[in-house]
């Protein structure tokens, strides 16, 4: 029979400071990447000249269930959550993380909110399509209202898309891309309308959250 190894307060406190470095040095070893992503970085398009550094603005969000697609503006780091950024001074649409989005626009904090509301809304996404609070518009396609927010997905051939419309905006949102079908269009509508509802607040007026549909179903 081994017997029971002697207790030594000292290998006893050696290895609990050991387990402190290892997640400290784990902590610093994520920051450090957090702080590499944005312009602080210098990396990828932060660093091409004729690149906008300012003066983006989001048009849309995707969560694509995990990391799958690098950012665009870095070019280094893996995003699950990605927020479309536009520029009248560049040709074309950026799909950024939230680090690089935030000093695109100026708005850290803004982007941040965007990011949470994807992190936080992802089981509200999934059961979407099934509100009972979609009908029909009077051209018989998927509607849903809330708020000063009408949702409409209507079909182009074999593909579906979606816009949102904010009562008393003139420029509606579309969704990211077209569909194959009409619940992946839905889904895609309930993204857009996170960015609808961040523009309604910045023009002070007043926006339902998420949270506030009615999930029941």
């Amino acid at each position: 029979m081994v017997p029971d190894e002697e207790y030594n307060p000292l290998i006893e406190l050696a290895k609990a400071l050991a387990r402190r470095q290892a997640r400290i040095d784990a902590e610093e070893e994520s920051n450090g990447r957090d702080r590499m992503d944005g312009p602080a970085g210098g990396r990828g398009k932060w660093s091409e000249a004729g690149v906008p550094k300012k003066g983006w603005e989001c048009i849309n969000v995707e969560d694509l269930g995990e990391p799958a697609k690098r950012c665009e503006m870095c070019e280094a780091v893996e995003i699950r959550y990605v927020h479309y950024m536009v520029n009248t001074r560049y040709d074309g649409q950026l799909a950024c993380g939230v680090v690089c989005a935030g000093h695109m626009e100026e708005d850290l904090a803004g982007a941040e909110v965007r990011d949470k509301s994807m992190r936080s809304d992802a089981a509200k996404r999934k059961r979407f399509p099934t509100l009972k609070s979609w009908g029909l518009s009077q051209k018989q396609n998927p509607t849903l209202k809330k708020g000063p927010f009408t949702i409409t997905v209507f079909q182009r051939g074999k593909y579906w898309r979606a816009v949102v419309n904010t009562r008393g905006v003139d420029k509606p949102l579309y969704t990211r891309d077209v569909f194959s079908t009409k619940e992946e269009a839905q889904r895609a509508a309930f993204d857009t309308l996170i960015v609808a509802e961040q523009r309604a607040k910045k023009n002070r007026r007043t926006a339902p959250l998420a949270d506030d549909f009615d999930l029941e179903f």
